[in-house]
């Protein structure tokens, strides 16, 4: 199907080796679109790596053999949605994986958007989702992740978690942002 009004960023079925490709796509259809929200090149380049920092989680973490993507541009609604979704372990099985910590999904979601929490060894991380939650809250945007049977949601009316009756087979990550807010902070220059 033809995207007559150029409003989609393509869906993509990558393997976890894709990142490049992911970088790309990530570049040229979501953060350089004329809708995207007008940021300095600081945090523009922020949003990057966090969302950047999502991919490698799927990629490192999950234990995935795919990670989906998919977005699209709504004008007349004023926003950019996009979703980053592995069909891995989940964060729970991560966290346990890692530190033999059993946590329930909202738990170990509520730990996967604390600042500095991750699961690499020796090596820095654990700010993406802290990072762009931060920024979609400033935004008056939209966050959900779903991991297990663990759902979470952030917008511009606080946070929610609540549990499925059914795991999900991974981890979702839903974003949505806003193209017409007003300035939030001089970091982010909204």
């Amino acid at each position: 199907m033809r995207d007559g009004y150029q409003t989609t960023i393509e869906y993509l079925k990558l393997k976890p080796e894709h990142g490049r490709y992911f970088t790309e796509v990530l570049v040229t259809k979501l953060l350089s679109h004329p809708e995207y929200p007008d940021l300095a090149s600081e945090a523009k380049k922020k949003i990057y790596e966090s969302i950047l920092e999502i991919f490698d989680n799927a990629k490192h973490h999950s234990e995935t053999m795919q990670i989906y993507t998919c977005g699209q541009y709504f004008p007349q609604k004023n926003s950019i949605k996009y979703t980053i979704t592995d069909t891995g372990i989940g964060i729970p099985e991560r966290i346990f994986k890692t530190y033999g910590r059993k946590l329930d999904s909202r738990r170990a979601i509520e730990w996967a958007i604390e600042y500095a929490n991750s699961t690499k060894q020796n090596a820095s991380g654990g700010i993406g989702l802290y990072d762009l939650k931060d920024f979609i809250a400033k935004n008056q945007g939209r966050i959900h992740i779903v991991s297990a049977d663990g759902f979470y949601e952030l917008d511009p009316s606080g946070e929610r978690f609540l549990l499925f009756d059914k795991p999900f087979p991974g981890t979702i990550v839903n974003m949505e942002f806003c193209t017409k807010s007003a300035p939030v902070s001089a970091e982010y220059e909204v």
